[in-house]
């Protein structure tokens, strides 16, 4: 694996600078680390007391609803992990639950971080360990995995028991648990929901899950991706080809609801008193005792929405960080939260100038095509990120500065060619020709002109003098060649250029 590609799969700069003229990160010890991740795209929030914890594609953080502070955790601040897939708050002992797509658990209890790593060290799981939800009882959490069911002790922080419960004993994706007044566990599956006792039956063999067959007619794949019990009913929702249903199961009887909805249902989440039915940009709103759906237009794009005590809507999806609801009326200008950190998730370039740290977003495939990842160029400068984004581009690949004007930035693309960005970060792109170019790297020599290598061409090295000509050589070994990448320029002005 590349050097690059390590780092676009993990989402994750790392970055340790050390100078003797200036110091990028003055303010860091020497030795020391600390994380850069894009947490402006948020997938999840959770209310707990004074503080709003948000999950985001990179990691962890909260806003501070008194102070108005933003924090971000990360494995730096204590957690035993990268990679979380869902956080759930336990009211009952005070536990924020954090798991992990490798089958890691830690909880959050007074400031403090506890690990379970039982499941990710499992030798007998066969496949993803990844914790999908989480539903708790007290001081049991019973975790939805993609291979069963695993409750964990919270109290004395130990796995109390695992289920299987796919055809014979066998792994099963479980997506979601509830548990309904006569104590009935609910299982969503994509082979439908699967039901037990928890006071009756032994969990333990898979024979007591029952499939529950008396679905509306509607219902064909069976893919149940959500099940929750609220206000005496159990709503569950199913995913089909075309559009996903929102069943209820009320009098003995389960019927669809809100059918003439034609868009995906992005979640449904229990908030005391209100049961909400997330969209891609509206909410659905049943308040306890009511049988009317009220409905709310989000002007974003919402993945989970909550309401805390104080009925302010806080709302996380998109690009947008966290939001907060009370200021939907003032169209979209709505607040967005997050820590101060790049946009950029797939980094694949990186480079320095004038105590700036550039960052632009690309790369290609394993078989080097296109990735047709926007152009994002982010910049770190005073212990701050800006970030901008240019449209109708796609893939950078490599960066470099013209040393003898440092307000001169070029970029290599694949597919768009060299594009120049000015000091008002405002582009165009310098390379003559035919607009489909796919340049790989990019540096300047010590004569000051720029070098670019270029693939699938005859002339694989064209250059650009300080007249501001181009032209090109021509290499017999590197003609057609389909993976040109990177170029190096040597102490002695020696040039070479890396084939993968």
């Amino acid at each position: 694996m590349k050097k690059k590609e390590f780092i676009i799969q993990f989402f994750l700069i790392f970055i340790i600078f050390i100078f003797n003229s200036h110091l990028l990160f003055s303010q860091i010890a020497v030795g020391s680390w600390r994380d850069h991740l894009p947490y402006r795209m948020t997938t999840k929030v959770v209310n707990v007391e004074n503080r709003i914890y948000v999950l985001s594609r990179a990691g962890l953080f909260f806003y501070d609803k008194i102070d108005k502070s933003v924090k971000k955790i990360s494995k730096i601040d204590g957690l035993s992990d990268f990679g979380i897939s869902n956080i759930v708050y336990n009211n009952f002992n005070k536990i924020l639950f954090i798991a992990y797509k490798n089958g890691n658990i830690d909880f959050i209890l007074n400031n403090k971080v506890y690990n379970i790593s039982d499941i990710k060290r499992s030798g007998q799981i066969v496949g993803s360990k990844k914790i999908n939800d989480v539903f708790f009882i007290e001081n049991k959490a019973y975790l939805s995995c993609d291979f069963g069911i695993v409750v964990i002790d919270m109290e004395r922080r130990e796995i109390k028991d695992s289920y299987f419960i796919g055809e014979n004993g066998t792994q099963t994706t479980v997506t979601s648990l509830t548990v309904d007044n006569e104590n009935n566990i609910y299982a969503s599956t994509k082979n439908g929901i699967l039901k037990a006792n928890l006071e009756f039956d032994n969990l333990i063999d898979f024979n007591v899950w029952k499939k529950i067959t008396d679905l509306p007619v509607n219902i064909i794949s069976n893919n149940c991706e959500q099940i929750v019990f609220w206000d005496n009913r159990l709503f569950a929702k199913f995913v089909e080809e075309e559009k996903d249903f929102l069943c209820v199961f009320e009098n003995e009887t389960w019927k669809i609801i809100g059918e003439e909805d034609i868009t995906r249902i992005t979640k449904l989440v229990k908030n005391e008193d209100k049961f909400l039915i997330i969209y891609k940009d509206y909410l659905r709103i049943i308040n306890q005792g009511e049988e009317n759906i009220n409905k709310y237009y989000i002007p974003a794009i919402a993945q989970y929405c909550i309401y805390d005590e104080e009925n302010t809507l806080w709302v996380a999806g998109g690009n947008s960080g966290l939001r907060d609801g009370r200021t939907f009326e003032t169209e979209y200008k709505h607040q967005s939260i997050y820590p101060n950190s790049p946009d950029i998730g797939g980094v694949f370039d990186m480079n320095i100038n004038n105590s700036k740290l550039y960052v632009v977003a690309g790369g290609v495939s394993g078989f080097w095509g296109n990735l047709w990842k926007n152009f994002q160029l982010s910049v770190f400068e005073n212990e701050s990120w800006s970030n901008k984004e240019f449209g109708g581009l796609k893939d950078a690949m490599a960066i470099c500065f013209n040393p003898r004007n440092p307000k001169q930035v070029f970029v290599a693309s694949w597919g768009y060619g060299v594009i120049e960005l000015d000091e008002n970060n405002s582009l165009q792109n310098i390379y003559p020709g035919d607009s489909y170019v796919r340049t790989g790297g990019i540096t300047f020599d010590k004569n000051n002109n720029l070098f670019v290598t270029n693939s699938e061409v005859p002339d694989a090295i064209s250059v650009k003098n300080n007249n501001d000509e181009w032209f090109s050589l021509n290499y017999r070994e590197l003609k057609n060649v389909e993976t040109l990448e990177e170029i190096i320029v040597t102490e002695d002005n020696n040039k070479w250029v890396r084939l993968p």
